[in-house]
């Protein structure tokens, strides 16, 4: 059984921990070549305060489903999950807000115009998936706890598996101190069936999972080094199909590097998106073999650049990362996509301006991306902003179209 959404496969070998330094690298910078919004560009959604789209995907019936998160106010900074449904025009057919202090950081659509979220209670620290049904009406909501009551679990992602099933990936505390990776199995009810750990010795937090040409799991986030230390590195687990580890690997470099992203390429290999947090800024593209071995590294630098949070990989080959990009002397943070070649060669590299002139402070990330029928591709994120003779800050969540050049496109063109 297919599961449809913006989940990708990827990996293949045996039980190893292998460090791989991330110094030997190409390095580019972004460059400055912007695309401006098209006239009257209007595809933002939400409330009064603050809005956030995780999730995009391009549903069976030809519409868009978006997911993420609204707040109502500034105080108290509460969240409700966030999802809305527009046709192909981006005209909004309906929308939902979703059990107060919540989010919704993964949608996938499990049969046609049937969709199933993974939402974050960001107060008492459970995970649950929901079912919705074709007018975003809930069908089931179950709910998974950590091991221990007092403990803290996260879900960030999560992907349809090879036997009609789905699989769950975050972090969760295993002790009183620290956290590890998890998967976790449910079937098509939600119900659990297995849940696995992996990790190091210290925190490790994953963000991204995808299925295996076998099967399998391939989860890619963070791994502390030590105890004392804000220095993380990539860490890469694969896994068989029952969630048994396979092998590790932990991609080292200088400061807190974070892995955001992992899709499988069509080659059998995987495709890693980072981001330096807190040493030299910027983001890293980092491609590996089936096994886990990395056969190229491309690191994108600018002040104050804030990393790349998705990918995917086109028909030709190519992939496509997205994210945010800025200087933060300046206030102006802005979505900026990047397309390589399957060599890791750039192709083209644009910030978009989706926002007014008359601001202050500019914050545009990109949080998922997703492929069309058509040749073109859909972004979704938050575009938050705060107007120059105001204190009032803001913030929605934003619908982007480009085709395979780059350029925005209205989305009923």
């Amino acid at each position: 059984m297919m599961i449809y959404g913006h989940r990708y496969p990827a990996g293949l070998s045996i039980a190893i921990l292998l460090l791989i330094s991330l110094s030997a690298c190409e390095t580019g910078s972004l460059i400055n070549s912007w695309q401006k919004s098209v006239e009257d560009y209007d595809y933002t959604y939400g409330r009064a305060y603050f809005d956030v789209g995780y999730a995009v995907i391009k549903t069976k019936d030809q519409g868009i489903l978006l997911a993420g998160a609204s707040n109502p106010s500034y105080f108290p900074y509460t969240s409700d999950a966030y999802v809305v449904k527009t046709n192909a025009s981006g005209d909004v057919i309906w929308e939902k807000f979703i059990d107060t202090a919540r989010e919704v950081r993964d949608c996938l659509e499990i049969h046609e115009k049937e969709y199933i979220l993974l939402l974050n209670d960001d107060v008492q620290r459970k995970i649950y998936l929901q079912k919705l049904d074709e007018n975003g009406d809930q069908v089931w909501s179950q709910q998974y706890l950590p091991v221990k009551s007092s403990h803290i679990i996260d879900g960030f992602a999560f992907t349809g598996t090879a036997d009609g099933n789905l699989v769950i990936t975050g972090n969760e505390q295993v002790d009183d101190e620290y956290s590890d990776f998890f998967l976790l199995k449910t079937d098509l009810e939600g119900n659990e069936l297995w849940r696995q750990h992996y990790g190091g010795q210290w925190d490790d937090f994953a963000h991204s999972v995808a299925l295996t040409d076998d099967g399998g799991f391939v989860i890619v986030g963070q791994t502390q080094i030590d105890e004392t230390s804000i220095h993380h590195d990539i860490l890469a687990v694969r896994t068989d199909s029952s969630g048994y580890e396979l092998w590790t690997r932990n991609f080292t470099g200088d400061g807190l590097n974070v892995g955001y992203k992992v899709i499988q390429a069509e080659d059998g290999g995987l495709l890693i998106v980072a981001a330096h947090v807190y040493a030299s800024t910027g983001f890293i593209v980092l491609k590996t073999d089936a096994r886990g071995e990395r056969q190229w590294l491309r690191e994108y630098t600018e002040p104050n650049d804030f990393g790349g949070y998705c990918a995917l990989q086109a028909d030709n080959g190519d992939f496509l990362i997205a994210g945010s990009s800025g200087l933060g002397y300046q206030h102006q943070y802005h979505v900026y996509i990047v397309r390589i070649s399957s060599r890791g060669e750039d192709i083209w590299q644009y910030k978009y301006d989706l926002t007014r002139n008359d601001l202050f402070w500019i914050r545009d990330i990109a949080y998922d991306i997703a492929a069309t029928d058509d040749h073109h591709y859909l972004l979704t994120g938050t575009t938050e902003f705060t107007y120059i003779n105001e204190n009032d800050k803001t913030g929605d969540l934003f619908l982007l179209k480009i085709d395979e050049q780059g350029t925005m496109h209205r989305l009923d063109e």
